[in-house]
């Protein structure tokens, strides 16, 4: 009876995991979630500043594949702000996911590029007019901004796929590609938030790495 227990909890998970697959979500993702203190930027620290960054991602008419939001976007306000669509059972695409409290895909990214450069020693700044012929100029492409549900025998995970390719004015580029697991029982739009956090603290590691190196350009 113990392992026909665990089966049937298991089994009723699996359904209510889909179980508000009907009604659309929207997360309230937060930039600088959970993340440590920033460090100490220097008198004569080299200056970076942001760019473009770019929602290049693609949003086929459905591949089958479980990643593949396949939505159907009205508007690029709308695009900006889809990043997956919950599946029925059968792996039926259904109500979408998005993103809440004014944030955008294109939004996030940017502030999480300015942290890492911050973390890595450079001097933020925001104003155009304030770049010179020293200043570190940063433009992005973000073709991955992903939340979907992986469903495996027993067990189901959240997964977060993020990835963008970076293009510094000093210096080589660099692309961050990277997935985050979250194991669920039940739909829950606390651990879907939880999961693209964690996904973009990982995005923030990765990138703090390869400015540090590029900060020695200067």
């Amino acid at each position: 009876m113990g392992k026909l227990s665990i089966l049937v909890s298991l089994l009723m998970g699996t359904i209510c995991l889909f179980g508000c697959a009907l009604v659309s979500s929207k997360l309230s993702v937060n930039s600088h979630y959970a993340y440590s203190a920033q460090a100490v930027v220097s008198a004569d620290a080299p200056t970076a500043y942001i760019g473009h960054v770019k929602d290049v991602r693609i949003f086929s008419d459905g591949t089958g594949n479980p990643a593949d939001p396949t939505p159907v976007i009205a508007s690029e306000a709308e695009r900006n702000i889809t990043i997956g669509r919950k599946r029925d059972g059968f792996g039926q695409a259904m109500a979408a996911v998005t993103l809440s409290s004014g944030e955008t895909v294109t939004s996030l990214i940017r502030s999480v590029l300015e942290d890492a450069l911050a973390d890595s020693g450079f001097k933020v700044i925001h104003d155009k007019m304030q770049v010179t012929p020293n200043t570190f100029v940063i433009e992005a492409d973000i073709y991955k901004f992903w939340l979907w549900t992986e469903v495996g025998f027993m067990k189901a995970h959240y997964v977060s796929d993020i990835a963008a390719t970076i293009r510094p004015s000093k210096g080589s580029g660099f692309s961050i590609d990277l997935s985050e697991k979250l194991f669920v029982a039940f739909y829950n739009d606390a651990k879907s938030t939880e999961t693209v956090h964690n996904g973009l603290a990982k995005f923030r590691t990765a990138a703090t790495e390869k400015f540090r190196a590029m900060k020695d350009l200067r």
